[in-house]
């Protein structure tokens, strides 16, 4: 749940129907071979050092796309806009 939280604020993420994912989920959804993928560090609310990594799959064609969070089983929906500029980066890697 505290996975849900932190993704929130890199834009809007919303839960898929499938809140406990099959075995083969991941391919489905396209998260086996993301288009992108992007690890957060950030200090936890006692000041330890933690991860968040943010897994983004197929797009889902009302604008949003599959995304999957560390430590979490749930697949989520986030919106397309969101993820532009980590997309880009992905594709043509920094200038």
């Amino acid at each position: 749940i505290r996975a849900f939280y932190l993704a929130r604020g890199l834009g809007d993420v919303y839960k898929v129907h499938d809140y406990a994912p099959a075995e083969g989920a991941a391919a489905i959804f396209g998260l086996d071979a993301p288009a992108a993928a992007l690890t957060l560090t950030y200090a936890n609310a006692v000041g330890a050092e933690e991860t968040l990594t943010v897994t983004v799959g197929l797009p889902i064609g009302d604008g949003g796309r599959y995304v999957a969070l560390s430590g979490d089983s749930n697949i989520y929906r986030m919106e397309e806009t969101s993820l532009v500029q980590l997309l880009t980066l992905a594709e043509t890697g920094l200038k």
